[in-house]
């Protein structure tokens, strides 16, 4: 996680494919003004939302996959 240049914070997360257990990619996700506030306050926080991207990202490659599961 950074903090851009115009204050925004950026949260990189690497998700493994759904098709090969060595390709991954980079998601890059901007933090919402409350997900902002949290992290500042708890910053244990940055965990749970970069599992949560994880899961969402899982689901967004199942969806796109079909099911070929």
């Amino acid at each position: 996680m950074y903090e851009d240049e115009n204050g925004a914070y950026l949260l990189m997360v690497v998700v493994p494919t759904r098709d090969s257990a060595w390709a991954i990619y980079e998601k890059e996700y901007r933090l919402s003004c409350y997900e902002k506030f949290l992290v500042r306050r708890f910053p244990s926080k940055v965990k749970t939302l970069a599992n949560r991207i994880l899961e969402e990202e899982k689901r967004s490659q199942v969806s796109k996959g079909g099911d070929n599961l």
